[in-house]
């Protein structure tokens, strides 16, 4: 009786100290925007599919500062950003006991002629789908996207759409020869597959364009820790 106890104790413990996605519970959440102007009220939804059962709450980071400024049992938040630049706001999905698991997107604040988003998808094989897209409001040229990737990891080009491409020194390098005019997107993905290193895995990115009042640069919105 007393090694049943001690087994069940273990495995309490096991899964509390993993926490949710021990369980198949995953964080994730979709903003209304990834580049709201100033002052523009922004929608924050939370993906229900990816939930289980038994979320006690919701907590949100909405200036990166790692400290929760909301907490709510709705899975539906709205906020207004009053300063521009990129920002990281972050989700914590809290279950009835405690345990928590957390996603984290990238938001620029303050219209841009040019933006682009990151979604990361993990696959069965323990790759990484990588899918940027970029949004044109303005007539720009000469498109360039650096992505910083995890030391170790390799990358395979899927749908280039065009572009040139280079990995200089674990930097993924993509430039576009044409032209967008506002309302254009464009996309480009490739597939990351993973080293033996441990720790959590970062993406970061750049976009640059050339617009009529000069260059533009802006740090990647969307999706940059991938889930180990």
């Amino acid at each position: 009786m007393r090694k049943r106890l001690t087994c069940v104790f273990c495995i309490s413990a096991f899964l509390l100290a993993i926490g949710l996605p021990a369980l198949g519970v995953e964080a994730d959440f979709s903003p209304s925007s990834y580049n709201p102007a100033l002052g523009e009220t922004v929608t924050f939804e939370v993906c229900q599919p990816c939930l289980g059962g038994g979320i006690s709450h919701y907590e949100w980071d909405f200036d990166g500062d790692g400290l929760y400024e909301v907490a709510t049992e709705e899975p539906l938040v709205v906020h207004t950003f009053t300063e521009p630049g990129y920002v990281d706001v972050e989700l914590r999905v809290v279950d009835a006991g405690g345990r928590a698991v957390t996603r984290t997107k990238g938001i620029l604040v303050g219209e841009s002629p040019l933006f682009a988003v990151r979604n990361l998808l993990t696959e069965e094989n323990g790759g990484t789908f990588v899918l940027v897209t970029l949004t044109a409001r303005a007539v720009v040229s000469a498109l360039a996207l650096e992505e910083k990737l995890p030391r170790g990891w390799q990358v395979e080009i899927l749908d280039s759409g065009g572009t040139f491409t280079k990995v200089t020194d674990g930097t993924l390098q993509v430039l576009w020869a044409e032209m967008l005019i506002g309302g254009e997107t464009r996309t480009f993905s490739y597939r990351l597959y993973p080293s033996y290193a441990t720790g959590a895995p970062e993406l970061s990115g750049v976009i640059s364009a050339y617009y009529v009042e000069g260059r533009i640069k802006a740090s990647v919105c969307g999706d940059h820790s991938i889930p180990r």
